[in-house]
């Protein structure tokens, strides 16, 4: 059952994710990929807010970080990063790459706050 509801969960996430970052995306005109900021953010915001609001091996627990999970994205952080590298944008890659981790730790930080 919990292996069910992890699978549900992260295709849940997951096509939020392409329905969030895309929407995101066309709503801006740079070439900075905030589609990808917009969910790695709330992912970081939610993770940090469910792992203190719900017990530890709960069903609930466990679906909400599938959800994160599905719903976040290190591998196109990762090779969005890299492309900027690749074209000399090496100030807006490491805005990128520092940007999201300060930020996403943060903002996980104020989620358990929030909740706890």
């Amino acid at each position: 059952m919990t292996e069910l509801a992890v699978v549900v969960a992260g295709g849940v996430g997951a096509a939020g994710r392409y329905w969030v970052a895309g929407m995101v995306q066309r709503s801006t005109s740079g070439r900075f990929p905030v589609g990808t900021l917009a969910v790695n953010l709330s992912g970081s915001l939610l993770a940090g807010f469910v792992l203190a609001a719900t017990p530890a091996g709960s069903i609930a627990r466990v679906s909400l970080i599938g959800f994160a999970a599905g719903f976040t994205t290190f591998s196109t952080w990762s090779t969005e990063s890299l492309a900027m590298l690749q074209t000399g944008e090496r100030v807006r890659a490491a805005v990128n790459l520092a940007g999201m981790l300060v930020a996403g730790i943060g903002l996980c930080v104020l989620g358990y706050v929030m909740a706890d």
